[in-house]
């Protein structure tokens, strides 16, 4: 599925469905699930798809011997052999995930995730990572940067990443996330066709569309009445609210 599809496909909210193998679907949640679950959790549980496999392979083969091995292979590796909490935790996050991704059951055996005889392979992973990333809006880094050539080139740009962000998180600290609640309750009362009975109902992109539509649409209002009211045209620049985003 292309990009454009995809993006339409999830646009449907729960009604959309994304193939990952016979009979198997990716399926958004609605807003009413992610509050059942808690927002916060939520985002954190489904954190275990967006791991930096990159950095995992640099981590675990410092000595070389698993060069031939893709991130996917190390990671699936280290979910076999590796018996801390945070590997466990990764596991259980899988697993809970896929079931209610898929609305199917899912189990961990031989080193590989099966629904039935279907496998979780490497491929399906990166289809479910995209899914993901574009039903929750999470930016993923160019798939040239996950063949890296270079490695140690790659760990100096991660290292330099990583402070960047951190720079970045300080500074934005009480920006970010502003207050999920505060969002649900803007949208819901500005939206025509919302209120706050019924957004509970909108999957995550559909919220974070309407929330984005409407942002351009009353931007657009004001630019345009101020350019009425004598504002130099030059000087704003009027995007209308049926923009690409």
């Amino acid at each position: 599925m292309n990009q454009k599809d995809l993006k339409l496909n999830l646009l449907r909210g729960t009604k959309a469905k994304v193939r990952l193998g016979e009979e198997i679907y990716f399926t958004p949640v609605d807003l009413d699930f992610i509050v059942d679950y808690g927002y916060e959790q939520f985002m954190k549980d489904i954190n275990v798809f967006f791991l930096d496999l990159n950095k995992l392979k640099l981590n675990f083969n410092s000595s070389g011997d698993m060069e031939e091995f893709t991130p996917f292979q190390i990671f699936l590796w280290l979910l076999k052999k590796g018996e801390d909490e945070l590997v466990s935790e990764w596991k259980k996050n899988i697993l809970s995930f896929l079931k209610i991704l898929t609305k199917k059951d899912w189990e961990y055996k031989n080193a590989f995730f099966f629904c039935g005889d279907f496998v979780l392979t490497e491929d399906i992973w990166f289809l479910i990572r995209k899914v993901l990333a574009e039903e929750l809006g999470v930016k993923l880094e160019l798939e040239d940067d996950y063949n890296f050539a270079n490695e140690r080139a790659k760990q100096f740009k991660e290292k330099r990443k990583a402070a960047e962000e951190e720079v970045q998180r300080i500074k934005s600290k009480k920006e970010s996330e502003s207050d999920f609640f505060d969002l649900v309750s803007g949208v819901a009362s500005r939206a025509n066709s919302l209120n706050i009975v019924n957004i509970w109902e909108l999957s995550m992109f559909q919220f974070t569309q309407e929330m984005k539509r409407l942002n351009l649409s009353e931007t657009y209002d004001f630019n345009l009445r101020a350019i009425i009211a004598g504002a130099d045209s030059k000087k704003i620049k009027v995007q209308h609210w049926t923009t690409k985003i």
